[in-house]
């Protein structure tokens, strides 16, 4: 082989070299794009994952301001009993938290007030653990409606009942509260009567009445109670026959006179 064939061999492996370093090159460089295009997405996911994470995280975990308030009632009440009441497993608080959150949501917050009262007026005794959610719902329904600022649910049962039923004895009279006003147009109503043969009437007010102040101190409106009016009372209408007897007699005493 001449000199000048032996140059050009060389030439053209030193091509051949170049061009697959290009090629390779050139593959390292998308294979490397590819690389961080991945990366970037699976970054942005983790991302999204860990806010989502934490946004659960943070819903589940915040206690309400009912929870709150009965938390720090704990506190008060129950001192190192409450403070050494704690949870490792965060999934376990997380569940304690809402659970409570859940429980005292439908509980007006002026009951759980009363509740918390009554449990720190309790026997040292009685208060040897942190009530559990039963317990505290227990107190809740002990609360009564005059410890509410309420009429007794038997002075209202009385109030409806004479104002209903004895309307001409009380003309223009003023309900003392909306909610006896609508409790007992509920239970006097006569298109759709709540009556029961296993209740009572005044077991079934009684059941109307707690409800409808729960629903009063939740926020709900209630309407404005309606004066109660004069029930004038109609004497019946005699019939006919019974007229046209009346005046025979009477034409009968007349024509003996």
């Amino acid at each position: 082989m001449s000199e000048t064939q032996s140059m050009e061999s060389v030439i053209a492996l030193a091509k051949q070299a170049q061009d697959k370093l290009k090629r390779e090159k050139q593959l390292h460089q998308v294979r490397l794009q590819q690389s961080r295009q991945q990366a970037k997405v699976k970054s942005h996911s983790q991302s999204n994952d860990q806010k989502q994470e934490q946004k659960n995280n943070s819903n589940s975990t915040t206690p309400t301001t009912k929870s709150l308030y009965l938390f720090a009632q704990f506190d008060l009440i129950f001192g190192a009993l409450w403070e050494r009441q704690h949870y490792q497993d965060q999934n376990k608080l997380t569940a304690y938290i809402e659970k409570w959150n859940t429980i005292l949501d439908n509980i007006p917050q002026r009951y759980i007030e009363i509740a918390c009262e009554k449990m720190s007026m309790m026997p040292q005794k009685e208060l040897r653990w942190i009530p559990r959610f039963g317990d505290f719902l227990g107190l809740c329904n002990q609360v009564r409606p005059q410890e509410l600022g309420f009429l007794s649910t038997r002075l209202a049962y009385a109030e409806a009942y004479i104002l209903v039923k004895q309307p001409q004895k009380h003309p223009n009279q003023h309900w003392s509260h909306p909610v006896i006003f609508v409790t007992a147009t509920t239970l006097f109503n006569k298109e759709k009567p709540n009556h029961s043969i296993n209740k009572s009437e005044y077991a079934i007010f009684k059941g109307l009445y707690i409800e409808n102040i729960k629903r009063f101190l939740n926020g709900e409106s209630f309407p404005n109670p309606t004066l109660v009016q004069h029930s004038l009372t109609h004497k019946p209408k005699r019939s006919a026959s019974l007229a046209n007897s009346h005046l025979s007699k009477l034409k009968a005493q007349f024509t003996k006179a």
